[in-house]
């Protein structure tokens, strides 16, 4: 077995919780049909949705999985409230709303498991944290993406927003970010996801990236209070390898699964329920470290 494929169950595997008989006793107030925002073709949302799609179809309800951009436009979506819906949300992403959306009245399910920011820079620079960033070029993230978000406020609290080069790249998707600093057209990359996916997978094994620790991570936990510090251990994710090389100091964002308020999402939110990510790495370091 690989081991991209050993790392695929990192952050989350899914434990079933209550099984046919629970769905069965709710009887008709579950929907038959409902629409699941997931994300990106390829990204964690969209093979978490598929893992859904599979536990909630073998009981009865059909499942529309929706591929998105991401957390943001699942949130507007959801917001929107025209039909039953639920969806993949990372916290923090309100903040990226418009002054005149809002997502009053959603229901959170709950959280999953959670995502770490990473920063990739190219080995030959001498980058070792975020202050080093001061005149390279740096792709944040989609505009309007959580990772987008996050970057801009680390950057801007460690004074050096103003003198990197982003602009030109905010629209570049996170394969196309990743093609770009593996090409060496770009010099660091903001990201954030699971280590599990094809993305992140490339970026980790790439000969000529090196992941960056966030050294004063607690100290960004207290100023932003819906990220949490956590540490990925040296070998996490391979041991033979040793990938990281090194401890990694992260911030991660907590992923909920949020719904509307339509007609079924009651019962919606009790067939979600019983599937619940809770095993993995991440997820055991963020309950030992107290997160």
């Amino acid at each position: 077995m690989s081991g991209s494929r050993i790392v695929r169950w990192l952050p989350l595997c899914i434990v079933v919780l209550v099984g046919v008989l629970s769905i069965r006793l709710i009887g008709p107030s579950v929907p038959d049909e409902i629409d699941l925002l997931t994300g990106p073709e390829k990204s964690a949302f969209h093979e978490d949705g598929q893992r859904y799609k599979e536990y909630l179809e073998g009981r009865g309800v059909r499942v529309n999985l929706i591929e998105t951009g991401g957390s943001l436009d699942n949130l507007r979506a959801l917001a929107a409230r025209d039909r039953t819906q639920a969806g993949f949300v990372e916290a923090g992403v309100e903040t990226s709303l418009g002054s005149d959306e809002s997502a009053e009245g959603l229901i959170s399910l709950g959280s999953l498991y959670v995502e770490p920011l990473w920063l990739f820079v190219r080995s030959d620079l001498p980058i070792q944290g975020l202050e080093d960033l001061q005149g390279h070029r740096v792709v944040l993230g989609l505009e309007g993406s959580v990772a987008a978000g996050i970057a801009r406020e680390v950057l801007d609290m460690s004074g050096v927003a103003d003198d990197v080069t982003s602009d030109p790249f905010a629209s570049l998707t996170v394969r196309a970010a990743a093609d770009a600093i593996i090409a060496g057209d770009v010099d660091a990359v903001f990201t954030v996801g699971a280590p599990e996916s094809e993305v992140l997978q490339s970026l980790l094994r790439s000969d000529t990236l090196k992941p960056v620790s966030f050294r004063r991570s607690a100290a960004y936990e207290r100023r932003l209070p819906y990220l949490a510090a956590i540490t990925l251990p040296e070998g996490t994710i391979d041991l033979g390898l040793n990938i990281p090389d090194t401890d990694l100091q992260q911030l991660a964002a907590s992923v909920t699964k949020d719904a509307n308020h339509s007609p079924g999402t009651t019962s919606v939110m009790a067939c979600l329920s019983n599937v619940v990510f809770s095993c993995g790495l991440l997820a055991r370091a963020v309950r030992k470290q107290g997160a």
